[in-house]
């Protein structure tokens, strides 16, 4: 019978060094991952956390609707502090119907396109400052959307951001004596 001293195995002081600089290897690459990652995205929403509910819906002129053409109108109000007035840079909208959804992104001074300014006279977006209430018309295919949400774009250190959704509405048929056409 072979006795049990003739095998070789690990000491135990060499078993706790060996774990000992796994966990430290584990925590080194662990840090070069996680601290960047946890950086940026703290940065990023530390960012857009005063512009939660800069922009909110308005309905009280009976322009957040749907017309006989199928366009889509909304009333927008910026209900922020005077001091981000110079951060904002625009805002995305976009409407939903069902799974579909499409984009439209306004930005200050842009020329028109599918998202005009209720007033046909401007030829240009204006983003509303605080206090301010504009209402918009979407020109698309023919599509009634159910419903409509808002993202603030604020100036960023890389550009632009689009932070989270502001606030969301539900667009209902407009009344008659409504138009959004001009």
């Amino acid at each position: 019978m072979a006795t049990k001293a003739g095998r070789k195995g690990l000491s135990a002081v060499v078993a706790t060094v060996l774990l000992m600089l796994i966990t430290i290897l584990a925590v080194i690459i662990i840090s070069q991952v996680l601290v960047p990652f946890v950086k940026t995205s703290l940065n990023t929403a530390s960012e857009c956390v005063n512009y939660w509910e800069y922009f909110v819906f308005d309905d009280s002129f009976g322009y957040s609707c749907y017309d006989d053409e199928e366009n889509n109108g909304i009333t927008l109000t910026a209900s922020g502090e005077e001091r981000q007035n110079n951060s904002i840079v625009g805002f995305d909208l976009v409407f939903n119907k069902g799974v579909e959804s499409q984009k439209s992104s306004a930005r200050s001074g842009a020329p028109i396109g599918e998202l005009r300014m209720l007033d046909g006279s401007i030829t240009n977006i204006k983003i509303p400052k605080r206090g301010e209430t504009l209402s918009y018309v979407y020109y698309n295919n023919g599509i009634a959307y159910e419903s409509v949400d808002v993202y603030p774009v604020i100036k960023s250190r890389d550009g632009e951001r689009i932070c989270e959704k502001s606030d969301s509405i539900k667009l209902k048929r407009c009344d008659s004596g409504v138009s959004l056409t001009n």
